[in-house]
């Protein structure tokens, strides 16, 4: 097994929206708003186009101009990973090259898409791109999307065999599975959080950072839930975790285009979910006044730390 890359980075990284203006268009002024706005709340770094950010129903034109302004955007201030797979796997190689000459801190994916490939078929691909990057890879665990799904086992077996992987993104309901993964890779590999109402559970089992959808809107109090778990204050963090889990249950159901609309509600015009993803009825969408109601109850919870 080649040596892997040592960086492991810590912190709340928002899977970032992908903003788009009324012509479902990328809205690049919208996008550098966006990213500045992150940057002040706190944000550790950025996950870019994954499923949140809405990678996969983008052309690849698309994706690369997404990477170029938000790298312009950033500056430098916080780390970038650009996610490039759910695509053709050709695209998904050319973005990883085009990505790693802009000089960020590393390419993910999930694994090819639609067919079930057996596990020498996703290694082969991960290798590709990989190879391609010529900067950090970081595998996407994705539960529910691949047609035949890969054991954390073979993760481990997989990514270590490439000299550049660096970690995963786990995005899953079992904490469990982030244990075994630290422990096949013997640390090796680091693990990012990808489940927001898990967070709590994925860091206790050795998660070191997390990406995630609900960071975009709320990630000022996530900042503060994260610093009372690595501060040892374990009953506060707890409680603060059940009441964004709360909070999470309520919203996740109605998908990127609720987080689009919460953003709007806070000053951020970002267009709203590509089809065919759904839309929400905007502004006259009668749940919403609850779930609103909600997140402001979680806000206000937060706040009172």
């Amino acid at each position: 097994m080649c040596s892997q890359p040592t960086t492991h980075f810590t912190g709340i990284w928002p899977a970032m929206i992908t903003p788009f203006d009324d012509n479902d268009e990328l809205d690049l002024k919208a996008l550098d708003k966006l990213v500045a706005h992150l940057i002040k709340e706190g944000a550790s770094g950025l996950y870019v186009g994954g499923s949140t950010g809405e990678g996969p129903l983008m052309s690849p034109d698309e994706r690369k101009t997404l990477a170029e302004r938000t790298v312009a955007a950033v500056a430098g201030q916080i780390p970038v990973i650009v996610h490039v797979g759910g695509g053709r796997p050709a695209d998904d190689i050319a973005l990883a090259k085009h990505a790693s000459k802009l000089g960020v801190a590393g390419v993910s994916s999930v694994p090819p898409i639609y067919y079930p490939y057996p596990p020498e078929s996703v290694f082969e691909h991960f290798r590709r791109i990989a190879a391609a990057a010529e900067v950090p890879f970081y595998g996407y665990h994705l539960t529910g999307q691949s047609a035949r799904p890969l054991s954390m086992e073979q993760y481990v077996e997989c990514l270590l065999e490439i000299p550049t992987a660096a970690g995963i993104k786990y995005t899953g309901q079992n904490p469990v599975d982030i244990a075994m993964l630290r422990q096949l890779s013997d640390g090796k590999l680091m693990v990012f959080s990808g489940a927001d109402e898990c967070y709590l559970g994925n860091m206790a089992q050795g998660a070191e950072a997390a990406i995630g959808s609900f960071y975009n809107v709320f990630l000022p109090e996530w900042r503060k839930m994260h610093d009372l778990a690595v501060g040892g204050k374990w009953d506060e963090a707890r409680h603060r975790m059940a009441l964004a889990a709360h909070a999470i249950m309520e919203i996740r159901g109605f998908g990127v285009d609720l987080a689009k609309y919460i953003l709007a509600k806070q000053g951020f015009n970002v267009g709203c979910a590509r089809h065919p993803l759904p839309r929400m009825d905007r502004p006259t969408h009668e749940p919403f006044e609850k779930i609103w109601a909600t997140l402001g109850e979680f806000r206000a919870n937060v706040q009172n730390w």
